[in-house]
């Protein structure tokens, strides 16, 4: 009997392609998504700092920030909604890849996606037809 069961595991293997088989994964277009993915997130890591940088300055902090500042492509748009000093939730979209929106929070500012898991950490997602959220 357990030599059946080897049998019928080892013809189960055989006919299951292998996950690299069964997906794009390395494909052009995959590191493309994957690059723009972490320049988004590493554009809001900058509008953290610059937004620190306003606070210990004018004691607040201000969602008028000039893109230059943080923002690496003008193909990037970036909304703030600041709560005095208290803290701000942003949200970076582009149109380099249409649905791709990259977002964080800091102090009481809510966090623009469930997707993002904690405070000054981005995160990005796409938007499905359905309005179901993937994180990317």
């Amino acid at each position: 009997m357990f030599l059946g069961y080897r049998v019928v595991s080892l013809a189960c293997l055989l006919i299951v392609p292998p996950v690299a088989a069964q997906t794009s994964h390395g494909s052009e277009s995959d590191k493309a998504h994957a690059g723009l993915v972490d320049a988004m997130k590493q554009d809001l890591r900058r509008l953290v700092k610059a937004e620190d940088a306003f606070l210990a300055r004018q004691g607040t902090y201000t969602g008028v920030l000039p893109q230059e500042e943080f923002a690496t492509r003008p193909e990037r748009r970036v909304i703030v909604v600041a709560q005095g000093d208290k803290g701000y939730s942003a949200t970076l979209t582009t149109t380099e890849e249409l649905g791709l929106t990259c977002g964080l929070y800091d102090g009481i500012g809510v966090a623009p996606s469930p997707v993002i898991s904690s405070a000054r950490k981005p995160a990005c997602w796409h938007t499905l037809p359905s309005g179901a959220l993937v994180a990317d």
